[in-house]
């Protein structure tokens, strides 16, 4: 089956050092003899194609905020927490979200959304369980009555939560990407906060 599968070319959204290391995949593609090394290099190349993919998109369409770490380590289900320390924690990733929104873009939604998450960690997950640990990363993003905040509320008439998506990578650098899609056109009180803060 592997042989008959063909390498992705490289795309235009990808930036120039990946189109590289995308050449090179390829080039040890066609030299590396059906096995387990060949079904490696092709996963690198999915993975990488994968990625720039959804970097192209999320820079298009939405707003995108980046939190580094892994809350799914901290605040799964499966979890026996005290409820205090469950809520410290709830907490802390909650003021993370805002804080990677406040160093983004800094971009206000004032009509129904879209919430596409993507989890990078070591190991995939539960999609359920890790879409219950990334709640407090969704209400760090929503606007209170005392502070400003990306999205209008959390509620099924606000937001749209899309399925969940995983990639796995190396220990250290996990982190979890937000992108949050306008469904509706923009009305008068949208407006882009970056410059009335800079």
């Amino acid at each position: 089956m592997l042989e008959t599968l063909q390498p992705p070319t490289s795309p235009v959204f990808l930036p120039p050092d990946r189109r590289e290391t995308l050449a090179h995949l390829t080039a040890r593609l066609d030299e590396e003899p059906p096995g387990p090394g060949r079904s490696a290099v092709w996963r690198e190349i999915q993975r990488i194609a994968a990625a720039a993919a959804w970097e192209s998109l999320t820079a298009v369409e939405g707003c995108v905020v980046r939190i580094f770490g892994d809350p799914f380590a901290a605040l799964s289900p499966n979890l026996r927490l005290h409820h205090m320390e469950r809520a410290t924690r709830v907490a802390y990733w909650r003021q993370l979200a805002r804080i990677a929104w406040l160093t983004s873009e800094r971009r206000e939604y004032h009509c129904r959304c879209r919430i596409e998450i993507l989890l990078r960690r070591p190991r995939a997950v539960d999609p359920d369980n890790a879409l219950a640990a990334c709640k407090c990363l969704i209400d760090g993003l929503v606007r209170r009555p005392e502070r400003d905040g990306l999205l209008r509320g959390d509620r099924d008439e606000d937001v749209e939560i899309a399925p969940l998506r995983q990639e796995k990578v190396r220990r250290g650098n996990e982190e979890v990407v937000i992108n949050v899609i306008p469904l509706e056109e923009a009305t008068d009180g949208e407006r882009d906060l970056h410059s009335q803060f800079r």
